[in-house]
């Protein structure tokens, strides 16, 4: 049977049809896969996507979207704050998450919103006691 799948024709005259169906089946992939394909967001798009992500609760897509604003510009507390929120969220994760609050922390950056994190983070480690305290000191954590 596979020698039929290397012919053109089968063994009783009739033209093999395997090869011009895989090539078919092949193309359609390619064609689909490439309609799907993400499409290139704005930075304004990316940052309301993230937004509504984070509001939503959805830590995945947050955290993808975060991420991806966070290669773009590494140097903003609140992209930091919040992604490292989102890896809160996350098992694996949550150490980073808590290390990246720690370090924002340290350097006394965190307002608002990053100190309820900073507080959840501390609740998180079994140290509910820590977590009303301002944090303008290292952690060891």
């Amino acid at each position: 049977m596979p020698a039929i799948l290397f012919s053109i024709r089968q063994p009783w005259g009739r033209m093999c049809l395997a090869w011009p169906n895989v090539f078919l089946a092949s193309l359609l992939l390619v064609v689909h896969t490439g309609l799907d394909a993400q499409k290139e967001l704005s930075l304004d798009e990316l940052r309301e996507k993230a937004a509504k992500a984070f509001e939503e609760k959805t830590w995945e897509e947050a955290h993808r979207a975060y991420a991806e604003l966070l290669s773009l510009d590494g140097t903003n507390v609140q992209l930091q704050m919040r992604y490292a929120a989102t890896l809160l969220h996350d098992d694996r994760l949550r150490l980073e998450g808590i290390q990246r609050l720690a370090s924002l922390a340290e350097r006394d950056a965190l307002q608002g919103e990053g100190m309820y994190w900073w507080g959840r983070s501390w609740m998180l480690q079994g140290r509910a006691g820590q977590a009303s305290i301002r944090p303008n000191f290292i952690v060891n954590v």
